[in-house]
């Protein structure tokens, strides 16, 4: 009986604790969703704390990557611009380029003819991350209230920067284009743009359109929309839209307006090497991340506060209108122009500015701003970004996410939420994350005295593979309960780990680039290439990878290049320079041209199979004898430089990537 008694007390006496908690903790419960006093600014330490983590963690996410993807194509673009001559041959140049519609390889070139191309480039790339970062925390404070800024810009310096299909383009890059220079410049206007300062966000965002226009005009849309009065401005747009998108569809208008690709240009384009162009070859994946941007710029269109609002309401009013127009006049129309406008780019401003979206939409009355939330979007958010396979799980929680966030402005969720907050291990596991991190802290340091007992690999891949930047953002926001002093330590311990991380990988420059190249276009630098190669020939440059051979044609031995996976991104602006680069692909992967006839008809896929996958892959086949005779035969191209030795040919040894030999056409062609 006794043993009885106990087993029935048991239940009754958890029974009533639990009566209790529920009857005490609403309250509690209130004041753990509440955000704590100490994360307002107090001082001048304070706001000096923040501005050091999110320059520490901006330097450990942004590594600077050397001249590396488009930074080659504006480094050149600044080169030709000194040495006009020297690449009167290259196909980048032959039918116009990128260079007619912006200005900053007058900057860039100024620059290499005084310090160096590699020195010049690590200048100007330092200046527009501080111009970038400096813009968007401005932009954020006057969005947010100051903590809620600080703790937006982090998740920005923690998650990816790819924007569009295929991960292609990314804002903020980790190398030197104009488009680095415009966003910098383009954050500044949507921030004077927000203050409503009405003259000076128009006039600076026209910098940003002289920087690069495709990313520029996004900023003076929003500017322009925001200075004139709701109704006018949507009325212009309305009806400027629908005009363009009626010439164009019924092909009225000047040649330029209405053009349209042939079967033979598009193909190249869409089945080529772009076809993140068209939104039809965007994936799941690609598509996902789109969306999360856009449902955060929705909730926050109709969620903030009515001073705010319009600021979002422009924004998303235009994004609907860019995708559309991209949709229609792009995939499915088209349209050379619409194309070549890549209407998409406004992405860049959605995703930058997504966590502020969020934040704005969350309650901000009573110092509340769920940190708890804002973490479960972060991992929402990095997972429909990596994870190809999450595409229902990402939209569902989306959906609950914004049905949470409406049912929180009318107050129906308070008591559940501050119930399921009770749990007591909240805590433990804050302080479990703060001691890991001490724990990292000083296993690091002692690493950096035992060299043998650390290896930097490991931290260097939890970087680049996106893995320790988050894990240190929710880190920090787990530990919210902590008191000031505890807090303040841990904002200074997270800032120093991440700064000296950040410099200790902050030179992401490949090997190669560092050893082969570090004279390349420094003044009264003289090397190998420059001697065996006069300047202004044009070099066909053998490697594996399509893209190593042109680095070292124009950094080295500053000269054209014959073909590169470079000179395809032009291919969308010059229907000959498509073809022309169609052609030395062919030639160099031995593959017959295509007939005149044919290019002409609607479905090419199978009779060129083998195109397809040397263009998508940069695939080039390996050059051996006949290999060499066959690219000599073109009477444009002066040199080839290959990995194998023919003596017949009389080759000169040269020394760059590799033992690579350096053969003359004319030469190449009498001995054949």
């Amino acid at each position: 009986m006794p043993q009885n008694d106990s087993v029935t007390r048991v239940p009754a006496v958890l029974q009533q604790a639990w009566g209790n908690m529920l009857r005490i903790w609403p309250r509690s419960g209130w004041k753990l969703l509440q955000q704590p006093a100490h994360w307002q600014i107090r001082s001048r330490s304070d706001r000096f704390l923040w501005l050091l983590l999110l320059a520490s963690v901006w330097l450990l996410t942004t590594p600077y990557s050397g001249i590396w993807h488009d930074g080659n194509l504006y480094a050149l673009q600044a080169l030709h611009r000194l040495n006009p001559q020297n690449f009167a041959k290259e196909l980048f140049f032959a039918y116009g380029s990128q260079d007619d519609f912006t200005l900053f390889s007058l900057p860039y070139a100024f620059l290499i003819r005084h310090i160096g191309l590699w020195t010049a480039s690590l200048m100007l790339f330092c200046l527009c991350q501080i111009l970038w970062l400096g813009g968007i925390i401005r932009l954020f404070r006057l969005l947010l209230p100051e903590v809620s800024a600080y703790i937006c810009v982090l998740f920005l310096a923690v998650t990816r920067h790819h924007y569009g299909g295929f991960s292609v383009f990314s804002y903020a890059e980790g190398f030197l284009t104009a488009r680095l220079l415009a966003e910098a410049i383009a954050l500044w206007a949507l921030s004077l743009a927000a203050e409503r300062r009405h003259i000076a966000a128009p006039v600076t965002a026209c910098g940003s359109i002289l920087m690069h226009p495709l990313i520029g005009i996004w900023a003076l849309l929003p500017a322009l929309l925001h200075a004139v009065p709701r109704r006018h401005g949507l009325c212009v747009l309305a009806v400027g839209t629908s005009l363009i998108t009626t010439l164009i569809l019924s092909g009225i208008g000047p040649q330029g307006l209405v053009a349209r690709f042939d079967a033979a240009w598009l193909w190249l384009l869409h089945d080529g090497q772009l076809p993140y162009l068209f939104l039809d070859t965007w994936s799941t994946q690609n598509i996902q991340q789109t969306l999360f941007s856009v449902i955060a710029i929705t909730l926050a269109a109709f969620l903030t506060p009515a001073c705010r609002r319009g600021f979002w309401q422009n924004l998303l009013i235009l994004t609907i209108t860019a995708f559309a127009l991209a949709y229609i006049l792009g995939s499915l129309a088209h349209n050379v122009l619409a194309t070549q406008l890549q209407p998409w780019r406004i992405l860049w401003v959605i995703q930058s500015l997504q966590w502020a979206a969020l934040a704005s939409s969350l309650p901000m009355h009573r110092r509340f701003l769920l940190p708890g939330l804002l973490a479960a979007a972060l991992i929402l958010s990095f997972l429909s970004g990596h994870q190809a396979g999450a595409a229902w799980p990402g939209y569902g929680l989306l959906a609950v996410f914004g049905g949470i966030l409406f049912l929180i402005r009318k107050n129906q969720l308070w008591t559940a939420v501050a119930r399921l907050h009770y749990f007591w291990h909240v805590r433990l596991a804050g302080m479990g994350i703060v001691t890991l991190l001490l724990i990292f802290l000083t296993w690091h340091w002692l690493g950096r005295i035992h060299v043998y007992l650390f290896d930097t690999s490991v931290i260097k891949g939890l970087v680049f593979f996106n893995i320790l930047p988050p894990a240190l953002a929710i880190g920090l926001l787990c530990c919210r309960f902590l008191g000031p002093r505890r807090f303040r330590l841990l904002l200074l311990g997270t800032g120093v780990l991440c700064m000296e991380l950040g410099f200790l990988f902050g030179d992401g420059r490949r090997p190669l680039e560092l050893r082969e190249m570090a004279c390349a276009n420094t003044p009264g630098c003289i090397n190998q290439a420059a001697q065996l190669i006069p300047q202004g020939t044009l070099v066909y440059w053998e490697d594996e990878d399509g893209f190593s051979g042109a680095q070292s044609s124009w950094f080295y031995a500053n000269t054209a290049t014959y073909l590169s996976g470079f000179q395809s991104s032009s291919r969308a602006f010059s229907r000959q320079l498509a073809l022309e680069d169609e052609r030395r692909r062919r030639l160099v992967n031995d593959l017959p041209p295509r007939l005149a006839a044919a290019r002409e008809q609607d479905h090419l896929f199978h009779m060129d199979a083998g195109f397809a996958h040397a263009d998508q892959h940069d695939v080039k086949k390996p050059l051996n004898q006949m290999g060499i005779v066959r690219l000599c035969h073109d009477p444009k191209l002066d040199k080839v430089v290959a990995s194998t030795r023919y003596p017949q040919f009389q080759p000169a040894a040269i020394n760059v990537f590799q033992a690579q030999y350096v053969y003359t056409c004319p030469v190449v062609r009498n001995a054949g």
